[in-house]
């Protein structure tokens, strides 16, 4: 996790760490009458592969970074990271 998010600032990477952890701690909660073990193993499989869940959640905080500055860097990059997102998703759709 923290080679893909090493573009995000400090902040964003610790909401991101933050929505994990939750979505971790919540799974555990519902299932109380599981082992812990398997609480733990069933909440990070739900939550899919690390990479392409992160791969979302940056390219959502850069959008959301680069709107209110107008920057054409930022804007772009987001677009595009968000464009590439939406590509990948739209072919395993297809599949």
């Amino acid at each position: 996790m923290a080679r893909t998010t090493a573009g995000l600032a400090s902040h964003d990477k610790e909401d991101i760490m933050m929505e994990f952890n939750s979505h971790i701690y919540e799974t555990i909660q519902r299932n109380q009458r599981n082992p812990a073990m398997e609480n733990l193993l069933n909440a990070l499989e739900s939550l899919g592969e690390p990479e392409e869940v992160l791969h979302t959640l940056i390219a959502d905080k850069t959008l959301n970074k680069a709107i209110p500055t107008f920057n054409p860097i930022s804007v772009f990059q987001a677009i595009s990271l968000n464009l590439r997102n939406g590509f990948i998703y739209n072919i395993f759709a297809l599949l």
